[in-house]
């Protein structure tokens, strides 16, 4: 987080700090990455958040890893840290997010709905072909 600028860490910590409030007292809350705001309803949502931030930044961005306009897969996705993360910093990014639980899968087409290029699914990746029964 110490590289981006001093206002949008200003920002996001003091969200942060609300949002752990609001957690603790078991009501959701939202934390603004970039133009989108994600909602949080977990300390581990807000915590990956953060991570999910400072490892775009480290890893993706301080390294020049991708372009300016990457194309990208987010299997997992949970409820749209990693991509909202990366589109903070790269927002003319392509990302298909991929999610299979279906309740979490609402939860990442409403963090994501304001994202423009982002394609959501609610499916499973794996190494064969099927389906889960539950």
């Amino acid at each position: 987080m110490h590289e981006l600028p001093m206002r949008t860490r200003i920002i996001f910590l003091l969200q942060k700090y609300v949002a752990l409030v609001a957690v603790i007292a078991k009501r959701p809350s939202s934390i603004s990455v970039g133009a989108t705001r994600v909602i949080v309803q977990t300390i581990g949502d807000i915590g990956t958040l953060q991570s999910c931030i400072t490892d775009v930044h480290d890893e993706l961005v301080s390294t020049n890893l991708l372009g300016a306009n990457p194309t990208i897969m987010d299997v997992g996705a949970n409820i749209g840290q990693w991509t909202t993360s990366v589109k903070l910093f790269y927002p003319a990014a392509t990302i298909l997010s991929i999610e299979p639980d279906p309740e979490i899968f609402k939860k990442l087409q409403r963090n994501v709905a304001s994202l423009t290029d982002v394609e959501t699914l609610c499916c499973a990746v794996g190494s064969e072909a099927g389906t889960d029964r539950k």
